[in-house]
């Protein structure tokens, strides 16, 4: 009985438009992702590295830095050095990042065998990290290919929260393009 009464109230909350009203705003200060591109990534071609700053959640979405179903994708050379730099901007849930084999990309529990390097993942991927938490990871891009920046909290990757590395023998430098609104 009481979950019958849960679902109508949330039903009518939904159509009156006051679950909206209810929404948490992000703190003041809270990290927000840079709007462009470019500014996701920083490279050196002198040292061989890439540091990629991955926003996820951008307004409460299933999403990398606004980008997911693959809409964002990252070039790197082979034999890079690659720094992830990741902070959780969604106020509603937790997330991570995981780089993974490209067919993994979409199961809805993503193993922690899946990860194609050794230690590209954020700490604890399947529980994923708060609000306004930032961590990082690093790990050499030394397998040519396609592969996918995913979160691990299960059932996100299936939503579509993730987008594409590949790691490439001819490229000169990193490079980040999107296929979404920015």
């Amino acid at each position: 009985m009481t979950r019958k009464w849960l679902s109508v109230g949330i039903a009518v909350a939904t159509s009156t438009g006051l679950l909206s009203a209810c929404s948490v705003q992000p703190a003041a200060g809270a990290a927000t992702p840079p709007a462009a591109p470019a500014a996701w990534l920083t490279t050196n071609a002198r040292t061989k590295s890439v540091m990629w700053k991955v926003f996820a959640g951008e307004n409460n979405g299933m999403n990398f830095n606004g980008d997911s179903k693959g809409q964002m994708i990252v070039t790197v050379p082979l034999n890079w050095r690659v720094t992830v730099k990741f902070v959780n901007t969604d106020n509603a849930q937790a997330h991570s990042a995981m780089i993974v084999r490209y067919a993994d990309r979409t199961a809805v529990t993503i193993p922690e065998t899946s990860v194609a390097f050794p230690h590209a993942s954020t700490p604890d991927p399947t529980d994923g990290t708060s609000y306004g938490i930032s961590q990082s990871f690093q790990f050499i891009a030394d397998k040519p290919g396609q592969f996918a920046l995913v979160c691990g909290v299960p059932g996100h990757g299936a939503m579509g929260m993730w987008d594409t590395l590949l790691i490439s023998k001819a490229a000169k430098t990193a490079s980040i393009r999107t296929r979404g609104s920015h």
